[in-house]
């Protein structure tokens, strides 16, 4: 199975990571090895989200055999045991329903000093999960919580607006990528003490997969219609790959890897275990293709021999027709030509006669 994972979750404190503020939108080039597709993105939004740009990505799959998924992850830490919190959230109900205020109270707990379970039953069982369609689990070092869109829509996440009744946060909260070792703004966010009003977008990952090796071309682009490619140096981080921002062009292009069970371990939490289950998919519907083109084959052989066992037919009864003749036929043939041979031979034979006749008168 060959994978190729895009830019993990982020964001930047003026919007979704991919913004760049110069851009009209970004174009994929998708190489794989039933040919060649482009994708057309929009400016960072809803309509750009990890879930829409795998949408497109997927719409074009049968002309490059490359599939795409989606996944939005959000770790949030200094929730603090004792505090309620009053929070805001949107994911899929982004521009069609007002953002979900919840509350959140971590409880005093061992080991990490803050028990989160009771909290988060209450969220998953909540109308807030379901209209955003955003699950909540506790992360790996259990000094915090995972927010989790499985669609892979963008996820704003934050602090209400005093309008809204919000107090404001109890204590400073930290929004960042999951099992990011980064600290730059693209990767973590920190919403201050107190202060109401504070939100960030954070966009998904998109990964694509494919049977075969494969590659990702992603330019920004000036204009959609009709296309034109920025390429100047920008500061572009890009919605789908990762690009060096101020490069010499932002263009980015990267190429699949093979994986395999055998790189992964399962004990390192949930996203190894999808991973692994994503391998075992992929080997599956690798197999399933073999066996239709198989199948296929093996149809289009049966039917040639089918074929060639009609003709051969057809070839022995034409030659039994030439070869067997009917004898009785033949015989009553035979004997009709011999008769009229010889009436034919009785007849010059007195025609001659009458000749003979006539000199002999003359004479």
């Amino acid at each position: 199975m060959n994978r190729l994972f895009g830019s993990p979750t982020g964001t930047n404190a003026g919007g979704a990571r991919g913004a760049g503020g110069t851009t009209a939108g970004d174009r994929l080039t998708i190489e794989g090895y039933l040919g060649q597709e482009r994708v057309s993105i929009g400016p960072a939004g809803p309509n750009s989200s990890a879930k829409e740009i795998a949408k497109a990505v997927n719409a074009v799959q049968s002309g490059t055999g490359v599939s795409a998924t989606a996944r939005t992850e959000l770790e949030v830490t200094g929730l603090a045991a004792g505090n309620t919190y009053t929070l805001q959230i949107e994911a899929a109900n982004i521009g069609q329903q007002p953002p979900e205020i919840f509350n959140f109270s971590p409880i005093a707990g061992v080991p990490s000093g803050t028990d989160f379970s009771a909290a988060i039953t209450a969220f998953n069982l909540s109308q807030t999960s379901t209209v955003t369609g955003v699950e909540m689990s506790v992360n790996a070092a259990g000094d915090g919580i995972i927010l989790t869109s499985a669609a892979g829509d963008n996820i704003t996440f934050g602090v209400p607006t005093a309008a809204l009744g919000s107090p404001g946060l109890p204590s400073p909260i930290t929004l960042k990528t999951p099992n990011s070792p980064l600290t730059d703004s693209n990767s973590m966010q920190t919403l201050v003490k107190d202060a109401a009003g504070q939100t960030r977008i954070f966009t998904g990952q998109v990964v694509f997969d494919s049977e075969r090796a494969f590659t990702v071309i992603e330019e920004p682009v000036a204009t959609l219609t009709p296309f034109a490619v920025i390429t100047a140096p920008a500061a572009h981080l890009g919605l789908v790959l990762k690009k060096p921002g101020g490069a010499a062009t932002p263009r980015a292009v990267e190429g699949s890897k093979v994986i395999s069970l055998s790189t992964i371990d399962v004990t390192e939490g949930p996203a190894s275990i999808r991973e692994a289950f994503a391998i075992i998919d992929g080997a599956l519907a690798a197999v399933a293709t073999q066996r239709a083109a198989l199948g296929s084959a093996q149809n289009r052989f049966n039917s040639i021999i089918d074929n060639l066992g009609r003709d051969f037919v057809n070839l022995k009864k034409a030659r039994s027709f030439i070869q067997d003749a009917d004898m009785g036929l033949e015989a009553s043939i035979q004997s009709s030509a011999n008769i009229q041979h010889q009436v034919n031979i009785a007849i010059l034979g007195q025609a001659n006669a009458l000749q003979q006749a006539v000199l002999a008168l003359l004479r």
